[in-house]
């Protein structure tokens, strides 16, 4: 086999500290934990993210080559963790020794790092990227066992990274965007059957990064950050512009629509959405929590964090034709997450990182805030300036647990020692100490997205 290539340092902030890559794909069993693992708590932790094989100084984070790492829990052990490559074929280009999984040809073509997020679906467990391509299907000790398109169901853009599942139905609500019509809305039943593909045609392409779904309806963002397609054309690696002169409106769709006929557009506020909490009917108006980015790429060009990043509650009125806005809290947080059981229904509780300097020259993750919608309070685990955390996830302590009944779970860098736990928090006691910490053998990368799956 050739050698990795190596990695190269930058100035670059999103190849410092913990943003940088590691080099090695690596497995260790029977993992030391300090504290107690619940013995119900049973399955697999799994994360993915950017890990950029040579990147050039002016690397954009969204762009590295996607890597899984997974922690197996069992009987209050910790049995493994791996970290693996999701085996695309952009990541075969560069790295001959580590061939692509194959399956579905990708229907636009195009590959990506499959980077962003994982999705456990009709019995699968899913990498996912931004922009969208098909699934790559990940076996249960983190194999890539090539691109899938759902039984012929992906036929046209494939799946972005943030699709919504039904908690009491299992459907699944999926975008894919590019090429014209610029939108795909995948809706799919629960055995991953297709039940309706809806194109919806925007005036201009828009990057849609994330959905919302509620008992009736889906969301659909259209808000100011464009592709600039010259700039795709020359292979800028984040070819987008900022205009917030085009306002914003979020496309508010029955569930039960085969076409985009019945969509409305409601405006909103000029901001980007990364990622919306949760969202849920309230009589006539929609009511959807979403962390908002006043600009995108104007100070930070090479990572998404240009300014305040607030979490805000928007009411949206489609009768009225108008979206009201009330902030939630106001310092700087992203990778909101909730309790999946309560997926496009009204909640409480909500999840997010801390984020300190913001588009500085020190910008850092912190800890953990958790958010109690219906009194406003906020509380967070905090354990110092040198202990940074990634999103955490949610695990009902049993199917009819309460919203803060169980364990939130995340990915901790301690920077003095340079190396990651898996931390596991007590949902009811947040800013108190982790009833548990599995010890990994290697830093794990700041990232995106993960999901527990229990089995």
């Amino acid at each position: 086999m050739p050698d990795a290539p190596p990695i190269v340092p930058a100035a670059n902030p999103y190849l410092r500290g913990n943003f940088a890559p590691v080099a090695d794909e690596l497995t260790a069993f029977d993992l030391p934990v300090t504290g107690a693992l619940p013995p119900g708590l049973t399955g697999t932790y799994l994360r993915n993210g950017p890990n950029p094989l040579a990147p050039p100084d002016d690397h954009h984070w969204f762009t590295g080559a996607g890597m899984l790492h997974g922690v197996r829990l069992e009987d209050g052990h910790a049995r493994w963790y791996r970290s693996r490559f999701v085996r695309t074929e952009r990541l075969a280009a560069a790295r001959p020794d580590l061939a692509a999984a194959g399956g579905a040809p990708e229907p636009s073509g195009r590959s990506t790092g499959s980077n962003t997020a994982v999705l456990a679906h009709h019995g699968g467990v899913f990498a996912l990227s931004e922009p969208a391509t098909l699934p790559h299907r990940i076996g249960p000790e983190l194999a890539s066992l090539g691109r899938d398109d759902f039984g012929g169901a992906l036929t046209r853009l494939g799946m972005n990274a943030h699709p919504r599942i039904d908690p009491a139905t299992g459907e699944l609500f999926a975008l894919g965007y590019g090429g014209r019509p610029w939108l795909r809305l995948h809706h799919l039943d629960a055995a991953g059957q297709l039940v309706a593909a809806i194109d919806i045609d925007l005036p201009t392409p828009t990057i849609v990064h994330d959905l919302a779904i509620t008992a009736r309806h889906v969301l659909i963002f259209d808000l100011p950050l464009h592709l600039d397609l010259p700039r795709a054309m020359r292979g800028v690696p984040y070819p987008i512009v900022w205009r917030p002169e085009a306002g914003g409106r979020i496309g508010v769709l029955p569930r039960t629509a085969t076409d985009a006929s019945a969509i409305q557009w409601v405006p909103c506020p000029p901001r980007f959405v990364y990622h919306a909490a949760n969202a849920f009917d309230d009589g006539d108006a929609i009511v959807v929590d979403v962390v908002t980015h006043a600009s995108q790429g104007l100070r930070d060009r090479v990572g998404p964090f240009d300014g305040p990043t607030p979490l805000e509650r928007w009411r949206v009125e489609p009768l009225a034709g108008r979206t009201t806005t009330v902030v939630v809290d106001e310092r700087h947080t992203e990778f909101p997450t909730i309790d999946p059981r309560r997926v496009g229904r009204p909640y409480r509780r909500a999840y997010g990182v801390a984020l300190h300097d913001v588009g500085g020259p020190d910008f850092r993750y912190g800890g953990l805030r958790g958010y109690d919608l219906a009194t406003g309070a906020v509380v967070t685990h905090d354990e110092g300036p040198g202990v940074h955390f990634d999103e955490g996830v949610f695990v009902p302590a049993h199917p009819q647990a309460a919203e803060d009944e169980g364990h939130v779970l995340a990915f901790a860098w301690d920077r003095a020692r340079d190396r990651s736990e898996l931390v596991v928090l007590d949902a009811s006691d947040l800013a108190g100490p982790a009833i548990a910490r599995v010890a990994l053998p290697t830093r794990v990368p700041h990232g995106f997205h993960g999901a527990w799956i229990p089995r």
